[in-house]
């Protein structure tokens, strides 16, 4: 990080020119500072009387607040003393470059909405609340300018970033986005599938869906010449963003926007169904409630708990991929496609919106002694020992069905999930969580190493070039810097906490500190909030798919049924288990 001293202190009064941010400040003992004239005659404005209703008022005190940091920040880049005219001339750069950008924009608008410059730019200026070119700039510089102060803030030798009972260098918000923020690494192959699969009990797919979802099991079970998950999936991953990957997603933490199944599957996988992970605090912050857990924890209910899906099931599905008709060529149920065995095991084992593993059993669920020897399944210690389907390097491959357009979502697809780091586990050989997600890159003095060895971490996961171990760098950096939405109040806090903003007006920095402390109550309300709603729809899809399963599941005897039709019609006639009128 780079490193400055702030040794600016600002003195705020309560003036029309601080509200301004411009212009030189109208001393408080002159009193008056605008006069009004009516047909009772001339009356005199103090700027107490004129702004008591901004420092009193709830919706208003914002504007102080923000007029109080603006000044301070602007006024930190005026200041000689400070050493920021390299950084200013960088930052008035950057912002003429903003700004270009803008007016690119309002020229590529024009032909595609069949407007006019002007108008275009007009729009620009409304979106950010400014009025012509010059203001979009001043716009631009202050973003810039307050983005140098946050870097400022992560400086361990400024003075100003601590107080007697708080300290916030770099290292203190890094732990604390490591424990609020709960990061995990992982990766996923998506096999995309068509809308027809977006019921919850009665999906259908294709012959050459039903291929691709059996290929890439049985191509993560065998593991043919050294075959890695990351091969796969750049191979067979329906995800164009993570394909060229390898199937890395990188980070996702509490703040991801990932669908329901998928985040909020591997945090019940991690915190409810990992054995060699105790319930702490930490674990029970990727929970909603205990309800929830209670629910999800009884693996006895194939609709909440943790899945199991037979390598049988899968291998069977590609079988029959193309059985249609009977043998002699019959339309069974009038071709009816939700009784084709494909879609009958596909219903039954993989269109479930519950997270599951994969087994090394046939589809009845005994054990079957080529499956498990297959290099793929590993008896592993988070499962008590139990074999499931895992990568090359032993983590389990969590499978589960997202999307669903049916559901509100925009695609449909099976995921095949491995976390490569948990956020649970503080330690894994050597390497601490703060390790892993280091901001240096191989070759710094600051990288971890291990004797003489630099250390596995996401930045060298799958990394050889360096500008490849940076740009995972900067992804971290800005995962950190980047989580704590209020970072710029924190600073205000720090500023009058070390004397480098002085409020004067006593009732203006009570109603100040009340507005502030209420934003980071709010904030974490918000946040809190947010959470229990992603775990109420992602409930919510899982009472819904335990009703319709149990009411309108096709049989799974009825693709043996279908399968053996020649021999046996009896159950697809009337008053049989697989009749449909």
């Amino acid at each position: 990080m780079k490193k400055r001293r702030l040794a600016l202190t600002v003195t705020v009064l309560t003036s029309l020119a601080v509200l301004a941010g411009c212009g030189e400040p109208v001393k408080k003992n002159e009193g008056v500072i605008l006069t009004v004239t009516t047909e009772s005659g001339v009356k005199e404005i103090k700027a107490d009387d004129l702004f008591s209703e901004y420092k009193t008022s709830t919706d208003k005190i914002s504007t102080y607040y923000d007029a109080i940091y603006e000044v301070y920040v602007r006024s930190l880049f005026a200041d000689k003393a400070s050493g920021l005219e390299v950084k200013l001339s960088e930052i008035k750069r950057d912002a003429d470059i903003k700004v270009k950008g803008e007016i690119e924009n309002a020229k590529s608008n024009k032909a595609d909405n069949n407007s006019t410059f002007d108008k275009e730019m007009k729009k620009i200026y409304e979106s950010y609340g400014v009025e012509d070119e010059t203001g979009l700039k001043e716009h631009f510089i202050y973003e810039l300018m307050k983005k140098e102060v946050r870097e400022m803030y992560f400086d361990a030798e400024a003075a100003w970033t601590k107080t007697a009972n708080d300290s916030n260098t770099w290292t203190d918000l890094k732990n604390r986005y490591l424990e609020e923020k709960l990061p995990y690494h992982v990766k996923h192959i998506l096999v995309k599938l068509a809308s027809t699969s977006s019921s919850i009990e009665t999906a259908t797919i294709s012959s050459s869906e039903a291929i691709k979802l059996s290929g890439v099991v049985k191509r993560l079970a065998t593991q043919k010449n050294g075959e890695t998950f990351s091969d796969i999936a750049l191979e067979q991953s329906d995800d164009t963003g993570s394909k060229e990957a390898s199937g890395n997603l990188g980070i996702m933490d509490k703040d991801t926007s990932y669908v329901n199944e998928f985040k909020l599957g591997v945090y019940a996988y991690d915190a409810i169904y990992n054995q060699t992970s105790v319930l702490s605090d930490k674990t029970k912050a990727l929970l909603v409630s205990e309800d929830a857990e209670a629910k999800l924890a009884d693996v006895s209910d194939e609709n909440f708990g943790l899945g199991e899906i037979p390598y049988g099931a899968a291998l069977d599905i590609e079988k029959q991929a193309n059985k249609v008709l009977s043998t002699d060529g019959a339309s069974i149920n009038d071709g009816n496609a939700i009784y084709y065995p494909r879609n009958i095991y596909f219903n039954h084992f993989f269109n479930k919106h519950n997270v599951s593993v994969i087994t090394p059993t046939n589809m009845d669920g005994n054990a079957n002694a080529t499956y498990e020897a297959l290099a793929g399944f590993k008896a592993v210690e988070e499962l008590g020992g139990k074999k499931v389907l895992t990568d090359e390097k032993g983590n389990v491959i969590l499978v589960v069905k997202a999307g669903g357009t049916a559901l509100g979502g925009s695609y449909e697809g099976v995921h095949f999930i491995a976390i490569e780091r948990s956020a649970l586990v503080q330690d894994v050989n050597g390497v601490s969580l703060s390790d892993y997600y280091t901001t240096s890159i191989p070759g710094d003095n600051d990288y971890p190493v291990a004797e003489g060895k630099n250390k596995p971490t996401y930045v060298n996961y799958m990394a050889t070039e360096r500008t490849t171990y940076q740009t995972r760098a900067n992804e971290v950096e800005s995962k950190i810097q980047g989580f704590d939405s209020l970072l710029d109040y924190r600073i205000f806090n720090q500023l009058l906490a070390s004397n480098q903003i002085k409020i004067l007006d006593e009732q203006l920095a009570t109603f100040l500190d009340s507005y502030v402390n209420t934003k980071f109550l709010t904030a974490q309300w918000d946040d809190e909030e947010a959470f229990v709603k992603t775990w109420k729809e992602w409930l919510d899809i899982l009472e819904v798919q335990a009703y319709q399963r149990a009411t309108r599941l096709v049989k799974l005897e009825c693709a043996s049924a279908f399968l053996n039709y020649d021999n046996d019609k009896k159950p697809f006639e009337e008053g049989g288990a697989c009749y449909v009128k």
